[in-house]
């Protein structure tokens, strides 16, 4: 759990170790931390994937077309699955990439220059 911590006009977040956060550093963490957790979730379907396929192919050797079915249906869906949840992180990244590098060029555009060093 975090607490939102405002002694002056700088948000920062206290977590209930101890532990203090700018905004920003706290986005960016969660961002990192979630897109771990996704990442391991497609690893962990992709398994799933792999052993379906397996179970179809047993079940074909086996001459259980319907359970073959069952198996190839299943693997299909994992697959689309695995499919949105890469896009997700893929796309996610990359805005979270551009919207930073929107923050940094805002940034730089505000810093006033003095006449005769533009361009330097």
């Amino acid at each position: 759990m975090l607490w939102q911590v405002q002694p002056d006009d700088t948000l920062r977040f206290r977590c209930h170790v101890g532990h203090a956060y700018t905004a920003e550093a706290w986005e960016g963490a969660q961002t990192e931390h979630l897109e771990q957790a996704l990442w391991s979730a497609v690893r962990v379907m992709e398994e799933k994937v792999a052993f379906a396929r397996q179970m179809a192919s047993r079940r074909t050797r086996q001459g259980s077309a319907a359970g073959a079915e069952r198996y190839t249906t299943y693997a299909q869906q994992l697959e689309h699955e695995v499919t949105l949840i890469r896009e997700l992180i893929l796309k996610g990244t990359l805005l979270h990439q551009l919207a930073a590098d929107e923050t940094d060029n805002s940034e730089a555009a505000a810093v006033p220059t003095t006449k005769g060093d533009e361009g330097y």
